[in-house]
């Protein structure tokens, strides 16, 4: 499914689509911040830092769009 999600966006690119291009750099986006707040929570140390909230978002997020 996301094989045939990807291949749809970039022939619509290819045809000069611009909302295809907004929605490859939208998905980029996320998988960027999702590897951040990823990286962050492995790297932070158990200091009571409220940092797995937004990292449950990504994922809400992430779950809706690639369900």
């Amino acid at each position: 499914m996301i094989f045939v999600l990807n291949v749809l966006l970039i022939w619509k690119i290819w045809q000069g689509r611009n909302w295809a291009r907004f929605t490859i750099f939208i998905i980029f986006a996320i998988g960027v911040w999702r590897a951040v707040a990823d990286t962050v929570v492995a790297l932070a140390p158990e200091s009571g830092l409220h940092i797995l909230r937004p990292v449950a978002i990504l994922q809400m997020v992430q779950l809706v769009i690639f369900g």
